[in-house]
């Protein structure tokens, strides 16, 4: 066994037999394509609608997390009202600051589009 070994196993291959086909990792070109020139668009309008989303999920979640607290008498309803206040109110301002501009944006560019 040791000695019909060692005759494939130099790389040379036995007679009729072809040698095991080299594969070459496929290539995925990212962005910028070669040859054509890249549109931010995209990528733009994705980046904000994940924003907007984010930050309107985390509105959500600490007012959750407020009324969850205040329900099992963790937090005073004094004490709720005080971390809204600090918490929520800039959250709910950045939150749609964020939501206007990425509508404002989207409606923006909707219509310079119907423009061209």
């Amino acid at each position: 066994m040791a000695s019909g070994g060692s005759g494939t196993a130099g790389g040379s291959p036995g007679a009729g037999q072809s040698p095991a086909p080299i594969t070459q990792p496929r290539v995925v070109i990212q962005k910028p394509y070669l040859g054509q020139l890249w549109d931010p668009e995209k990528e733009r309008e994705e980046t904000r609608k994940k924003l907007a989303l984010l930050l309107a999920a985390v509105v959500v979640l600490v007012s959750l997390l407020l009324v969850t607290l205040t329900a099992t008498n963790s937090l005073s309803i004094t004490e709720a009202k005080e971390l809204a206040g600090f918490v929520l109110s800039p959250l709910i301002g950045v939150t749609g600051t964020a939501l206007g501009f990425y509508f404002g944006g989207h409606h923006a560019g909707g219509s310079s589009k119907r423009k061209s």
